[in-house]
């Protein structure tokens, strides 16, 4: 809470600044988006100063989140020069543009004549702010116990490997995954991360495309946030683990249980919905309750909407357990349990 406090806050007083500068209401105007455009913008620009020049300074790349969250000294610090950066950068700008003499002919005013950028890309720059250092710490060596588990399967011959799996009690798809980046990428700890980091920048591309369509800016915005930096999302995102493409994969399963519900239901839905049902079954097993609902609430909504569909939901229903039940076979085979 405290982390977010000092990140968030002074961005807003940023906004309100600028636009008591340029005249206008010190409140969010009618025109949401611009205005959350300016928002993410700022947000953007106050905490990448402060996060680089302290980097810069100290040579340091110490968890900022944890640092504000655990350090009271050092999340005052970063909250008052975040204010005093939100209070000098509106007249810094204002006294440029009116001030400084620039040897063109015309003279540009950023709070008259040039626009902010599209508020889509304003969230795609987020975006992209929210998906880098994810990205970045796919380029390390360090992995902890459990992640061995993974790392030492996809070493192995295939058959070895799902034997190896279905011994541990493990569903197979994450190790399936990264046996197969290992063998044709090869083994080093940026394939390893990033076979099981990929299933987060899935989600964020689907939620710039698929979830803006469906829902609205808002909700794409608070999704990117909390997919980004919470902290079971920070540490799950790069864990050499199943959990980001069990999460993928519920995700998909939902989106695509919504799409039946607010619109006509199509064969290639169940069809969709079967096959990320069996996506996140396969990466965990936790899975079947999560889907399982997600099937039981379906059916009750087709039986008093549309009776005569029941079929199709037992029918997917019934392909996600036939499908799933040859690796229940196999499992016990091997160890006499799941």
């Amino acid at each position: 809470m405290v982390a977010f406090i000092c990140m968030c806050f002074p961005p807003i007083v940023l906004y309100m600044i600028r636009n008591h500068l340029k005249g206008k209401s010190i409140s969010f105007d009618a025109n949401i988006r611009q205005s959350l455009a300016e928002y993410v913008l700022g947000f953007f620009v106050l905490n990448s100063i402060i996060v680089v020049g302290r980097a810069l300074i100290r040579y340091s790349n110490d968890d900022i989140w944890v640092l504000l969250n655990n350090l009271n000294t050092f999340a005052m610090k970063y909250l008052i020069l975040g204010m005093a950066l939100a209070v000098v950068i509106p007249y810094a700008e204002k006294f440029y543009y009116e001030k400084v003499n620039v040897n063109i002919n015309i003279h540009l005013n950023l709070t008259d004549k040039v626009k902010l950028p599209g508020f889509r890309w304003a969230v795609i720059i987020y975006a992209l702010f929210m998906a880098v250092p994810h990205l970045i710490r796919n380029f390390d060596n360090s992995f902890w116990g459990d992640e061995g588990i993974t790392i030492v399967a996809s070493r192995m011959e295939w058959g070895e490997m799902l034997r190896h799996v279905a011994g541990n009690g493990h569903a197979p798809f994450q190790y399936a995954a990264e046996w197969i980046m290992v063998h044709i990428f090869g083994a080093s700890g940026f394939v390893y991360h990033i076979g099981s980091s990929l299933p987060y920048f899935i989600v964020v591309i689907v939620l710039l495309t698929v979830v803006w369509k469906l829902f609205n800016t808002e909700t794409v915005l608070v999704a990117l946030t909390f997919t980004s930096l919470l902290d079971s999302a920070i540490r799950n995102n790069l864990e050499v683990r199943m959990y980001a493409w069990c999460q993928l994969f519920i995700f998909l399963s939902f989106i695509i249980l919504y799409v039946m519900f607010t619109q006509r239901r199509k064969v290639w839905h169940y069809i969709l919905l079967m096959l990320f049902s069996l996506g996140a079954i396969y990466s965990h097993y936790f899975a079947l309750a999560t889907n399982g609902l997600m099937y039981l609430g379906l059916l009750l909504y087709v039986w008093f909407s549309e009776r005569k569909d029941t079929w199709k939901v037992f029918l997917s229903g019934c392909g996600v357990i036939i499908v799933f039940m040859p690796w229940v076979v196999f499992c016990f085979t091997q160890s006499g349990k799941v």
